[in-house]
């Protein structure tokens, strides 16, 4: 579980890493900073906490949220932490269900 961890934070990583071709700057890094918090939170939640039934996944979202202040992670109270996801552009979570679009279906 801890190794999903990793993985999927290395996927946020990814675009930090420096090679010859690309350099990151400064700045760059600071917003990574700034934006570890959160991104590590995304993690945890699609690592170790999906691997529970729901009555657990409610009682992993109570756990994770009395822990997320001392964190420095402010997150929506509406839904469970599985309902969000972390948008690197705004900086802000933002709900599943924004972010894709309704699927209807063609009766013709």
């Amino acid at each position: 579980m801890v190794q999903s961890l990793f993985r999927l934070l290395d996927c946020y990583l990814a675009d930090y890493v420096e090679t010859e071709i690309k350099k990151v700057s400064a700045e760059r890094v600071e917003e990574l900073l700034s934006m570890l918090p959160q991104l590590f939170t995304f993690a945890l939640v699609w690592s170790i906490g999906t691997t529970t039934t729901l009555p657990g996944r409610e009682k992993f979202d109570k756990w994770l949220r009395a822990r997320l202040p001392k964190a420095g992670v402010d997150f929506p109270e509406a839904k469970l932490v599985y309902d969000y996801q972390f948008d690197r552009t705004t900086k802000a979570w933002v709900s599943w269900f924004d972010t894709v679009r309704p699927y209807t279906v063609d009766v013709k």
